[in-house]
């Protein structure tokens, strides 16, 4: 399924509204194994297609930084109300012109510190040839970062306007996100 990513209403806002409505219209009572009644109900989630890899990426764009980081929790505080997570980070920042397979050599070998370090997740930042930064979160544990995969986001331009939250999509529009698989 292609979605179109309208501004203000994303997938964190659709979710939620979809399974309310599920929940209110299909719940439906099943008996328990332990005797009494069940209510169950089906759910959606909504997640990217992973079609492209980092490797493909840093062919073409730059490796801006890596993060590495890791939730501790601070015995003094475990018991206050409003402590969350606490979040140790690490930045690697690269140098200028990082690309390709050097890049995804670099990632690599800051992956296998983090993970020796107990950082068990890294976010990977780099720039795209048009100019705009991305991020990639994956795990240390990994057996090599060029090969991760993640939702793919491209920018899709027209010669008019298009209208938003259109009830259907423009034909033109679906031709250039269908060309891109």
């Amino acid at each position: 399924m292609l979605l179109e990513d309208a501004p203000g209403i994303g997938k964190t806002k659709l979710t939620p509204f979809i399974n309310t409505l599920l929940k209110t219209f299909l719940t439906q009572e099943y008996e328990s194994l332990e005797g009494g009644l069940l209510n169950c109900y089906p759910v959606i989630g909504f997640d990217h297609l992973a079609s492209q890899s980092l490797l493909d990426d840093l062919e073409k764009g730059e490796l801006r930084f890596i993060e590495l980081f890791k939730n501790q929790t601070i015995n003094e505080l475990d018991e206050d109300p409003f402590l969350d997570k606490v979040t140790t980070t690490v930045k690697i920042k690269a140098v200028s012109n990082a690309h390709g397979q050097p890049a995804v050599d670099f990632i690599n070998r800051a992956k296998d510190l983090g993970n020796e370090k107990g950082y068990p997740e890294m976010r990977v930042v780099f720039k795209r040839p048009e100019g705009k930064q991305r991020s990639v979160r994956l795990s240390t544990l990994r057996e090599d970062a060029g090969d991760a995969v993640f939702g793919r986001m491209e920018l899709i331009t027209t010669e008019y306007d298009l209208p938003q939250c259109a009830a259907e999509l423009d034909d033109d529009f679906l031709k250039k996100m269908r060309a891109l698989k």
